[in-house]
């Protein structure tokens, strides 16, 4: 094995047919990829066959110092061969500074690249856990078929009972349930999908939506951390096709999936469809039965934008990367948060109450406390909010605004307000998409008064460096939101669709290039930071210079 110019190049016997591969440094397994023959020799004295597979940018920078590398070989076709199987190890040299790779955690938990293109924890969930997702899931089921729904197990979780000999699949961190509604018209099915959260919500779950058609329930350990959660995702049939977003939507019939079956998953019955081979070739393709840890959903783009269009963008992988990024980083009060409280300070009297939209952490809340404001926040990160709340006298409450209907019923508890709030978005602006700033500024249009207005302090976007930052407008889930900048163009643009006015207050107008550390996307990215105040166009407040 060899690594020249970002290109790995390894060796594996040529009787031995396989694409899926896992690559271990150092005995921790920490990228799975596909990949196929190069080149074939068929010498005497031995016979092997050349593979090579271009590593991800993300995976290039950690690599440092040297490791025994080694791949293991997932989906081998030949029946002698026996998978997971280990093949052409050495000792790879990344650097020459000797010292022993290692890539972990803040608590110290090896990492690994997964297909959604996140660093993540290696899962190890104990014999507990297990039984715990099981158990919550026969309860679940349980409580549908009670309230009259129709449900099967799906994805992963049915994977593992037909696929893993009835066991839950390796790393599988939740299970997946799909609710079959009897209905093909996307209005009516956000209508009930927003039934059935209010339903799960009476019932004491805990329910993050995703979208109209994705809700997830999230389960605490005795430490307020999410241990694990419930995917439900709605299934329905709309002509001749079956649709189940994010990702299926294959021709099939109702006769396909009812009446249901029975599979065994952990020693217990689940709901399962009828046609079991039909259904999971729908989500994962004809070969769904030879595991492939390579493995990414491709979903087509028009059935990805019909999806989008009729129950909005899921926001699943964001929402899980601010779970764990507010979990496991404690977030520095930099220069710039610095001077956006002084500028809070200027601008913001204390007669006003303050809400701290996307408070995170609840740092800002912490310090402005501290200045006798009145202030509270919301955010849709439960480890973000549990940190805040931990604060003494800090409020905090979950408000999801890549959902409306979660922002409508907020709008209910600032109506009970005695004076109208003013409003702070920190580093917020550039980290989400333009999905969940049109909430935000509809939401800001509602509610700015006369005499209020919203500071907001965000990294933007010269022109010049367009080609190489990463815009929050059109994103990627292989980026890393705390990399992302915000066009002052698309800043104005918007604030104009909304009937928004924005005055910038201060432009920082530095720039950092080829200065980043291993975790940025791009060696060169605009990190200029602009604090500007958003208010209602018949707000006549009159800028002081800062």
């Amino acid at each position: 094995m060899k690594l020249v110019n970002g290109v790995l190049h390894f060796t594996i016997p040529d009787n031995i047919i396989a694409t899926n591969f896992s690559l271990y440094l150092n005995e921790i397994p920490i990228w799975a990829f596909a990949s196929s023959k190069t080149k074939k020799y068929n010498l005497k004295t031995f016979k092997r066959v050349d593979y090579s597979v271009k590593l991800p940018e993300k995976l290039l920078k950690i690599l440092h110092g040297q490791a025994t590398s080694k791949i293991q070989v997932n989906n081998s076709s030949n029946n002698h061969h026996k998978n997971n199987s280990f093949y052409d190890e050495t000792i790879l040299e990344f650097d020459k500074s000797g010292k022993r790779f290692e890539f972990t955690d803040s608590l110290g938990r090896p990492l690994f690249l997964s297909k959604w293109g996140f660093w993540q924890t290696l899962i190890s969930l104990s014999q507990d856990t297990k039984a715990n997702i099981v158990n919550s899931t026969k309860k679940l089921i349980n409580f549908l078929n009670k309230n009259q729904y129709s449900c099967v197990i799906t994805s992963g979780t049915l994977l593992g009972a037909v696929r893993n000999n009835g066991k839950m699949l390796e790393n599988d961190d939740d299970a997946d349930i799909a609710v079959i509604l009897d209905e093909e018209n996307p209005a009516k099915i956000n209508i009930k999908s927003l039934k059935l959260e209010e339903e799960l919500s009476q019932a004491g779950y805990t329910v993050f939506r995703h979208s109209g058609s994705h809700l997830q329930l999230l389960f605490f350990s005795m430490l307020n951390q999410i241990e694990y959660y419930i995917d439900i995702f709605i299934g329905f049939f709309k002509k001749e096709n079956y649709c189940q977003p994010f990702h299926a939507y294959q021709p099939m019939s109702k006769e396909d999936i009812f009446p249901l079956g029975d599979v065994i998953l952990e020693g217990n019955n689940f709901p399962s469809p009828k046609n079991i081979d039909k259904y999971l070739s729908a989500i994962y393709g004809k070969n769904w039965n030879t595991p492939n840890t390579s493995f990414k959903f491709v979903t087509p783009w028009a059935v990805k934008t019909q999806y989008d269009g009729w129950f909005g963008k899921s926001q699943g992988f964001y929402h899980n990367y601010w779970e764990k990024y507010n979990s496991s980083k404690k977030r520095d009060f930099t220069q710039a948060d610095k001077h956006f409280l002084q500028i809070i300070e200027k601008k913001f009297n204390f007669k006003n109450p303050i809400i701290d939209i996307a408070c995170g952490t609840g740092e800002i809340i912490s310090k402005l406390r501290a200045l006798n404001y009145h202030v509270k926040g919301f955010d849709y990160s439960y480890s973000g909010l549990y940190k805040t709340n931990s604060i003494k006298d800090n409020t905090a409450e979950f408000v999801n605004l890549a959902n409306r209907y979660s922002l409508l019923q907020y709008t209910k508890k600032l109506a009970k307000f005695k004076k109208c709030p003013n409003f702070i978005c920190s580093w917020t602006l550039n980290t989400v998409d333009d999905y969940i700033r049109e909430n935000l500024y509809l939401f800001l249009e509602t509610w700015l008064k006369k005499e209020t207005s919203c500071l907001v302090i965000f990294h933007y976007l010269n022109n010049e460096y367009n080609s190489n930052s990463q815009n929050g407008q059109n994103y990627s889930y292989n980026y890393n939101p705390n990399n992302w900048n915000y066009e002052l163009e698309q800043f104005a643009k918007e604030l104009k669709k909304y009937n928004l006015q924005g005055e910038i207050l201060y432009n920082s107008k530095r720039c950092l290039d080829n200065k980043f550390d291993n975790q940025s996307e791009s060696s060169q990215i605009a990190k200029n930071y602009l604090i500007a105040n958003i208010s209602k166009p018949d707000n006549k407040y009159t800028h002081k210079q800062i």
